[in-house]
């Protein structure tokens, strides 16, 4: 097998072993990679690590097949970059090479129709045939770096212009490639319908105007609409259309160069003229687009771009998104050069982080992909869990090796100088790139319009930007020797090269963007809670659209996902990153410690204007204090970056208690405060929290409750819902309730942005439809945070008519659907859960499960007894499932005025009666149990394991 076309191992590529092992129809996600520069000695780049990482099989035995090529300018040796990169060479044959590997593998709604009666027809024969396995369609994958990226995404307009030609029409394809690859070319004349027809619906002569007109745009795209109108017309295919309609799951690309082709480089023709031939054009038409904008064939479009290239041919070709275009589009600019976005280089660790924000794009879409009705993770990459964990540790071992063991934090890795030795040796000139401010390139001159801005481009600015200038990372450094002969190596080192400089890109590519905490965008009115950081544009307004408040957001990172999983390698830092990302304060060592003499005496006695002064620039964090034992003291404490300081003010010791309450009443995180006396020095570990003001958050978890459409459940379901999670599954018996209640909670104002409650409606009674429901939730999301086993019945009669069916039916669904929900549910609930991030389960007992239950009449003997035996369940699942970082508690609600508990709270005196006898004077609240469920859920009982929670306001106690 070459390594410039690489399919998976167990399929080779081939439809005919895509097959399972009873000849049943599986899926195969058709990962197309286009292009990556080629893995080369020890540095892969990212098209090759992704490949890697990508599992051979999905989460339901579907192969994921891999098509690999090399990309252009990848050849081994200086003259193989220089040549191949600078010209693109080899891009034609590419893009026809991927088309023709689709066109034999794609499996198509038609074929997935014929797969289905195939299997039925087996089946009624008596032919082995595993019925249990859907048969879905194919999703498609363009990914690509560079070069590669241009080759994805012209791939991408093919497939979208043209549609997909069947297998059995290959023959056609490449006088039809050709028609495609010449839209816009005056001077040729489209060949394949000319040929096939004497007269054909499209005019070969009605092609693009002349050069430099200002209609050809519209002239290319009514020409490919007439030309697509014919393949799809299957009047003159005999019945069948020539292509098919095929959309494009997603093109995840990074640093797309060229915008309306492959660039060509400034020594090229300096070459060309010293050899006496003529020179080449500024672009190869042959590798021109048309357009840079995508359609609505594409249904996302993810894009990582580099603040810090700056050779002059690799201008990034940014999206651009037209009116009434639907596709989830993102581009998000990091930090780093070319390479150090698409890998390549010793250090990768900039690379891992670009590489970490793909496979969470691709394995899931993000937010906004995740919220749409059709979402499926079935449709999505599943990669390994491990692999991003891999390359951090392999990072770390040549910072041992290479480095003399200089490690660096996330976010601060090498930025090499990609114009510099030996790319300076032939024209590459120095151009800043401008993220937010990119024109439009005119198709015919191929020069920018300024007056033309591109729009809707939907750009974000990574949490690795302003981490890296938080952090007083490094500016770009030099790597020439990676291009040296082995001898020459140590050349470049006895050049003197001087010291990198800090970190700034608000000096070249974010020029006129100032950095904001989002705080200001917060609207307490509207609901609006987005106070995700971002970048606010200071400059003329005429040169962006994002001038507004908008400005460009920092990309979030999305919560268990591959960015989070690399970021927490460095634990001391994760949480923090983790939070300023939220919008959250998390002040540490990145920001400015000052010291200052405090006079207590004089400032509370003399000078009210100063302890107001005082307040107004209170700090945010106390990290050291005094001496007790003399009379003034030195506190140190921190401020962020932005704030201007106060003047220097004293503060003597007697008030010294005042001044503590004064300052850390007063600030909105938890601050942190050392006292020091001869006797004692009380440790930092003592007082600081971490993350403090985030600890009972449930941002991004996914929750799934059983009787959750009414009562306790529906009343947990909102309270987790609130408390950030991004969806919660409610299920009962009842699918009309199950309905209500989600519509009820989807309404609810406070929400995290984009959450959603989901009916998944099921009689958890019967084990196969505990299954189903594992099943139907697995379809929205590939694992589970919490899940609050609450369904329960209950049966009141005499002792001696109490029926063993309704005993039996109160245990079954009390005690064994609980075990079988937590035993089907395992599996997604282990799958993100960590020892610093595990997993909930809780169970619901009852106060009638602790004391006496009721008697006499309306005894509810089974009630009782199921309740006991799921207190004691709750333990037993707590030792058993904790290793495995999933921690089971129970709840003990007394009597809360639910629809359920209606019958025998008026049996038992009525509301009134119940709340005067109860010690806290009231009955339970939707708060209550909300409130108890959400802190058992969140980080604040994240090392309660097999507790059970009394929610009766006392009513047990007085009751013993």
């Amino acid at each position: 097998m070459s390594s410039d076309h690489q399919t998976s191992p167990a399929t080779n590529g081939t439809r005919e072993e895509a097959k399972d092992s009873n000849n049943g129809w599986v899926k195969a996600n058709l990962l197309q990679r286009m292009l990556g520069r080629k893995d080369e000695a020890a540095v892969p780049t990212n098209v090759t690590r992704i490949t890697r990482a990508i599992s051979q099989f999905d989460k339901k035995s579907h192969p994921q097949v891999v098509y690999y090529q090399a990309g252009v300018g990848t050849g081994i040796g200086l003259w193989a970059k220089l040549f191949g990169g600078g010209t693109g060479a080899g891009l034609s044959e590419n893009i026809r090479e991927a088309y023709g590997f689709l066109a034999d593998n794609y499996f198509d709604s038609q074929s997935v129709e014929r797969a289905e009666k195939d299997s039925n027809e087996d089946a009624t024969e008596g032919t082995s045939s595993d019925t249990s396995k859907k048969i879905v369609q194919d999703s498609i994958f363009l990914i690509g770096f560079s070069r590669g990226s241009f080759t994805a995404r012209s791939l991408g307009g093919l497939i979208a212009s043209l549609g997909l030609l069947r297998k059995s029409k290959m023959q056609y394809f490449y006088m039809i490639f050709k028609d495609w690859e010449n839209a816009g070319n005056p001077d040729y004349t489209p060949t394949f319908l000319k040929e096939r027809f004497e007269k054909n619906g499209l005019d070969p002569n009605i092609v693009p105007a002349a050069p430099k007109s200002y209609t050809p745009r519209e002239d290319i795209e009514d020409y490919l609409r007439k030309y697509r109108a014919i393949l799809m017309n299957p009047e003159y295919w005999g019945g069948e259309t020539l292509t098919q309609e095929v959309t494009i799951k997603a093109i995840g690309v990074w640093e797309t160069v060229g915008s309306l082709g492959i660039p060509v480089s400034p020594w090229v023709n300096k070459a060309l003229s010293v050899l006496h031939l003529p020179s080449v054009p500024t672009y190869i038409h042959e590798y021109k687009w048309y357009d840079t904008t995508i359609d609505n064939h594409v249904k996302n479009a993810f894009h990582a771009l580099g603040l810090d290239e700056r050779r002059t041919p690799f201008s990034p070709a940014v999206w651009s998104r037209p009116k009434g275009t639907r596709t989830n589009l993102k581009q998000v600019w990091f930090p780093g050069s070319h390479s150090n976005l698409g890998g390549g280089y010793a250090d990768t660790a900039m690379s891992d982080i670009t590489l970490a924000w793909m496979m969470d794009q691709l394995s899931g879409g993000g937010p906004e992909a995740q919220k749409l009705d059709d979402f499926s993770w079935e449709d999505w990459i599943k990669f390994e869990d491990g692999y991003i964990g891999e390359q951090y540790v392999g990072n770390q071992a040549w910072y041992d090796d290479e480095m003399e063991g200089k490690r660096r934090v996330w976010s601060t890795g090498t930025i090499y100088n990609s114009s510099a030795f030996p790319f300076n040796l032939f024209g590459f000139s120095g151009t800043t790139r401008s993220p937010g401010l990119y024109h439009r390139t005119d198709y015919d001159t191929g020069k920018i319009d300024p007056d033309t801005l591109l729009e809707d481009t939907n750009e974000y600015i990574h949490a690795s930007v302003r981490e890296r200038i938080a952090r007083r990372g490094f500016t770009t450094e030099q790597e020439a020797s990676a291009y040296l002969p082995p001898k020459w190596k140590r050349f470049p080192q006895n050049l003197h090269m001087p010291t990198p400089g800090l970190y700034k890109p608000q000096d070249g590519p974010l020029k006129h963007w100032k950095q904001s905490s989002g705080d200001q965008y917060r609207d307490a009115v509207s609901g609006n809670n987005d106070n995700t950081p971002r970048w606010i544009y200071e400059g003329p307004p005429e040169k962006t659209n994002y001038h507004t408040a908008r400005g460009m957001p920092e990309d979030r990172l999305q919560p268990g996902g591959y960015e989070i999983m690399l970021l927490r390698n460095w634990k001391d830092i994760a949480h923090k990153v983790e939070a300023r990302n939220r919008g959250e304060d998390a002040w540490d060592g990145g920001l400015v410690f000052i010291n200052s003499d405090i006079n207590l005496a004089q400032l509370l006695e003399n000078d009210n204007a100063q302890i107001a002064k005082a307040l107004a620039h209170r700090p945010k964090a106390i990290t050291d204090s005094a001496n007790l034992g003399i009379p003034h003291i030195r506190l140190r404490y921190i401020r962020p970056r932005n704030r201007s300081l106060p003047q220097d003010f004293t503060l003597t010791l007697p008030r010294l208690t005042l001044v503590f309450q004064l300052l850390l009443t007063e600030i909105d995180i938890t601050a942190t405060a050392q006292v020091y006396n001869p006797s004692h020095k009380m440790a930092k570990s003592e007082i600081e929290l971490q993350d403090f003001q985030s600890i009972f958050s449930l941002d991004g978890k996914v929750a799934v409750v059983t009787g959750g459409s009414r009562g306790l459940g529906l009343h947990a379901a909102s309270g987790l819902l609130q408390a950030g999670c991004s969806k919660v599954f409610i299920t009962s018996r009842k699918a009309k309730a199950c309905e209500e209640a989600c519509a009820a909670l989807n309404a609810l104002p406070n929400k995290r942005p984009g959450a959603q409650a989901i009916s998944v409606p099921a009689d958890i009674a019967k084990v196969s439809e505990v299954e189903r429901l594992a099943r139907e939730v697995e379809k929205h999301t590939d694992h589970v945070d919490i899940l609050f086993a609450n369904a329960g019945a209950t049966w009141g009669a005499p002792f001696d008519e109490h029926p063993d069916s309704a005993f039996a039916k109160v245990m079954d669904l009390n005690v064994k659907s609980v075990f079988n929900c937590i035993q089907k549910f395992a599996p997604l609930l282990q799958k993100h859960a960590t020892i610093d991030s595990p997993s909930r389960v809780l169970t619901t007992a009852s106060i009638a499960g602790i004391g006496l239950g009721s008697l006499g009449a309306n005894a509810t003997y089974g009630y009782s007894a199921s309740k006991a035996a799921v207190i004691h369940l709750t333990k037993n699942l707590a030792v058993e499932l904790g290793p495995r970082h999933i921690l089971c508690n129970a709840i003990a609600p007394g009597f809360f005025p639910t629809k359920m508990a209606s019958g025998l709270m008026e049996l038992s005196g009525g509301e009134k009666a119940l709340a005067e006898a109860n010690p806290n004077k009231r009955l339970g609240r939707p708060e209550d149990v909300a409130g108890v469920v959400v802190f058992l859920c969140s980080r604040a009982a994240s090392h309660v394991n097999g507790c059970t929670v009394v929610i009766d306001g006392g009513s047990v106690l007085a009751r013993s």
